[in-house]
Order: C-alpha cells, then structure tokens, then sequence
C-alpha cells in the first residue's frame, strides 16, 4: 500500500488531476491482485497515456486480457483464476494432456522457451514503464529504486533498466554497460529466439497476448535501429513513436 501510494503521489504530482478515487477505494477492500491491476491499469496508466497520446503497447494488451478475464467471471476474488482465460478446460486437466512420466531433455527445452518469452515480454515492459515515466516528467533514479524491488520489479527492469534509463536521457552508458551483470544481446537476436516460442504456442494453440506485443515491438524497433542495436537500446522505439 505504501508502494502504491508512492507512485500515485510521484504521477500525479505532475499533473493537475487528483488520484482515482477507485484505485484509493481498492487500497481499503479486499479484492483479488487481478481485480486492483484491472481497475489500475485503467483508472492510472491507460488513462494517462491517452490523455499524453504516449503509445502504451504492453500494458494496454494486459488491460485487455484483465478485463476478458474478469468479464468470464475468473480472478474476481482469486488471481489464479485468470489462468482459465487460457484454457477451454479446468488447469487441473492441463496435465493430463502430457505424458506422465515427460522426457527430461523436452523438459528443459520447454523451460528454455518460456525463459525466453518471458525474458522478451520483461525487457519490452521495463522500457515501456521507463518511457512513460520519463515522459511524464518522473525523476528516473527515484522511479528505479521505487519499483526495482517491487511487485512490478524483474531481473530485466533491474538490470537493464539503469541502461535504458541513460539510453532515453542522454546520459553515459559506457560504464554502465560493462557493468551489466547479464549477457547483453541484440533485438535481432531476441526476435530470433522468440521465432521458436511461437512456434511452439502454435503447436499446443496457446494464446500469447503479452509475447505477441513484445514480438511486434521489437520487430518494429529492429527495423527502425538495425540488427546490431543492443536490447536495452529497444526503449528508443518510443523516440520514434513520437516524432
């Protein structure tokens, strides 16, 4: 709660408009995470984009799969529930579909596709909630440490944000870069590994909402910086999407 109250003052401490009374009301009840993202991410951030007209790929996809998922009557009062928006059947049926005993090989190489997918939809997400804050005018350093451990947080907002952060405004990357403690990659390369994701979900009919927002961002930025841009560099997408 504190958290959350943080982040109201730093946004709309920006702007002349007062914090949703809904999102306050949410603080006080006990409603499920799924319901409060649902209400936040329209009554907060969907809200304010449209208002800056700042293009908010990512999270206006999850605002659609929250609203779907409440709309079918799942994650009102259990988050878990959401994982239904993804089946035409109970999850607990979702292993019957599996050998019982599954190769520990496939298994692994399974393990490796969802790292991949969720590394790419991470990377997209950080840089989209960095932009935006730069954007609306938020103190970059103060906005890390906010949302760095937070429920927000990843490995990839906390490694690579501090890099894109110095890509957007204009500050030095040289030290920062070696500082990296993951392996920096491409955008061409991401785009490459998610070639096997999807074609994976295919394969099993699996919708991919988020990673289908990531895959078209990062083939959009690819296109405009070139196949050698490096992954943080993705946060200049929303220079262009500007201009």
């Amino acid at each position: 709660m504190k958290l959350l109250s943080k982040i109201l003052t730093l946004v709309y401490s920006n702007t002349q408009s007062p914090p949703p009374i809904v999102v306050l009301d949410l603080l006080w009840h006990r409603v499920s995470l799924l319901r409060k993202l649902a209400y936040s991410a329209q009554a907060i951030i969907t809200s304010s984009a449209l208002q800056q007209k700042f293009p908010t790929p990512l999270i206006s996809i999850a605002e659609q799969v929250y609203l779907s998922a409440l709309t079918l009557g799942f994650g009102g009062h259990d988050d878990a529930g959401m994982v239904r928006t993804y089946y035409t059947h109970p999850i607990s049926k979702v292993t019957e579909y599996f050998e019982r005993e599954p190769d520990k090989l496939q298994s692994a190489k399974n393990c490796s596709i969802i790292i991949r997918l969720l590394k790419a939809i991470h990377l997209c997400a950080a840089a989209e909630a960095i932009a935006f804050a730069y954007h609306l005018g938020i103190d970059l350093g103060q906005f890390y440490e906010l949302c760095v451990d937070a429920a927000g947080g990843s490995a990839m907002f906390r490694d690579r944000g501090p890099l894109m952060m110095g890509a957007i405004s204009g500050g030095a990357l040289n030290g920062q870069v070696q500082r990296a403690t993951g392996q920096l990659q491409t955008i061409h390369d991401i785009t490459q590994e998610l070639e096997e994701v999807f074609q994976a979900a295919q394969k099993v009919q699996s919708p991919l909402h988020l990673g289908t927002a990531a895959r078209n961002l990062l083939l959009l930025a690819e296109r405009r910086l070139g196949k050698s841009a490096r992954d943080f560099e993705i946060i200049r997408f929303w220079e262009f999407a500007q201009a």
